[in-house]
């Protein structure tokens, strides 16, 4: 069975919604908590210690993401995130690479991925609540389905492989990094995601991975640990500060 773990760290990097158990159901990505999210610690268990880092998060005076550091036994990679007019337009990597972005009516409509001479560019579409619902590579198009509170529960890869996720109720701790414009590029959900099915489709081969969480008494995690067939994967550990 294919492991799936490093798509789903990827898909689950970010994102959530200002909502407690018991809130109304919203579109606005953003929280207005004075928390921030300072650190996070990944260890993996699956003897592949060169997969374990530390990512620490950075803001400015203006409380904008400014540098996110990772650590690992690889050494130390970073990005550094540049606005005008209060939005980011680009981001630089510690590789010699860096994104740009185009916007209109606010939302991001198109990112261009520059590496070694190279570019790759991504279209976005929206729907009629703004959730982005078409990622257009080129030679690759990828579509979006979401639930009532704005989680993408399907994702239609172009190479016919499908994703499909189920929530908890809780916040995600990335909403407290990064801007609204962001996350919506990045759509793992408004919630935090406790269940990912992949599937092949041409080969017919699926799996499952839970994912388990503890969190802290203003609802954020504070750990996520990754299960593949009952077996602990990974853990991710979240540190915050007011």
């Amino acid at each position: 069975m294919k492991n799936c773990l490093p798509f789903l760290f990827l898909i689950l990097f970010i994102i959530s919604c200002n909502k407690s158990d018991d809130s109304e159901n919203t579109n606005n990505y953003q929280d207005t908590s004075t928390l921030h999210l300072e650190k996070k610690v990944y260890i993996d268990h699956t003897q592949n210690s060169n997969l374990n880092h530390t990512t620490f998060y950075y803001y400015d005076s203006n409380n904008r993401l400014e540098q996110i550091k990772t650590e690992s036994q690889t050494g130390t990679a970073y990005s550094n995130y540049n606005y005008s007019n209060n939005r980011i337009t680009s981001v630089e990597h510690s590789n010699g690479s860096f994104l740009e972005y185009t916007y209109e009516n606010n939302l991001i409509v198109k990112q261009v991925f520059y590496h070694n001479n190279l570019e790759s560019v991504t279209l976005f579409e929206y729907g009629s609540a703004n959730n982005m619902i078409v990622t257009d590579l080129g030679l690759c198009i990828n579509t979006f389905e979401y639930d009532q509170n704005n989680n993408p529960v399907f994702i239609n890869n172009c190479n016919s492989i499908n994703y499909q996720f189920e929530y908890d109720t809780k916040k995600n701790p990335f909403l407290l990094v990064y801007p609204e414009y962001l996350l919506k590029i990045h759509p793992s959900g408004n919630n935090n995601a406790t269940k990912y099915i992949y599937h092949d489709v041409i080969h017919d081969v699926m799996s499952t991975d839970i994912i388990v969480y503890e969190y802290n008494n203003e609802n954020y995690p504070v750990k996520r640990m990754f299960y593949t067939e009952n077996v602990l994967k990974a853990t991710e550990e979240y540190f915050y500060s007011h």
